[in-house]
């Protein structure tokens, strides 16, 4: 049961959203900007458009979604395109306009999930807790390992990301996707198939960019280009990556193989599958 409710005849909706960088977006549908009691101001930008909220009594996910403008009111096309909103928390709540209280009938809570960018509209599909007892699990026994690396828990990685996670500053760059620092010293491809991220500069509070190729020279190459184009001088933060060989990575790169989550001499299907002749 809730503890508290807002009164039908003078209640609003208000959705806070939290991005991992640290943006905040507070919005509400009541037609003036509504200052709540601890300060925080949720903006009445036009522009969007929430839909109701679909919940049943079965463990069944909430349904909402947010559509609007982009750059009209406070999402911008920046924010979508440059995944700062991906995975993005998210607070919906009712309360009384007269004596506004953030967080007062809490509603929903969750992520940001899919999003969709057409011409100037988005559509972001709002994704509640219970949405996590749909996902499946399982273990598929493949070659290579199927932990992440540096995950924690029974049975996983274990290995630390602290020390495997180094910071520079670009000292040349190609293009979005290729860049360097040449003070860097690790060995040919110790950075594969890890993770870059700018921590300066305009590109700041992107998404990671998984490494396609490093070399020793200290070129990055990226899966994909940077969001805004990055110029020498801009600070970034890499982690070592693993391709999850058994031989290569986990036991020569980082002396892990006892925690290797692979099946390399697992017969295939056509040795087990065979009769005798």
């Amino acid at each position: 049961m809730k503890s508290t409710v807002a009164p039908y005849e003078t209640s609003v909706w208000c959705l806070r959203i939290v991005c991992a960088n640290g943006t905040v977006v507070r919005l509400t549908d009541y037609p003036y900007d509504l200052t709540m009691s601890n300060g925080q101001v949720y903006k009445t930008d036009a522009g969007y458009s929430p839909s109701s909220l679909s919940e049943v009594s079965t463990l069944a996910p909430s349904a909402f979604d947010l559509e609007g403008i982009v750059g009209n009111g406070v999402v911008t096309r920046d924010q979508i395109a440059g995944g700062i909103m991906d995975g993005a928390e998210m607070f919906l709540f009712r309360v009384d306009y007269l004596n506004p209280v953030e967080d007062y009938e809490e509603c929903g809570r969750g992520w940001l999930g899919k999003t969709e960018l057409v011409d100037e509209k988005y559509k972001i599909e709002m994704m509640s807790l219970s949405d996590a007892l749909n996902e499946g699990v399982s273990v598929t026994c493949t070659p290579i390992c199927r932990h992440d690396l540096g995950s924690q828990g029974y049975a996983e990685c274990g290995l630390s990301l602290a020390a495997l996670t180094v910071t520079g500053t670009l000292t040349h760059v190609t293009s979005a996707s290729v860049i360097r620092d040449s003070s860097r010293v690790e060995s040919s491809d110790w950075f594969g198939a890890g993770t870059f991220r700018m921590t300066s500069g305009p590109n700041v509070g992107m998404r990671p960019i998984e490494i396609k190729a490093y070399a020793s020279d200290g070129t990055i190459t990226l899966q994909g280009p940077l969001y805004f184009s990055p110029a020498p001088g801009d600070m970034y933060e890499m982690i070592a990556g693993c391709r999850k060989r058994r031989t290569e990575d986990c036991k020569n790169k980082f002396n892990n193989v006892l925690n290797h989550g692979g099946f390399p001499d697992l017969p295939p299907s056509s040795a087990y599958q065979s009769t005798a002749g």
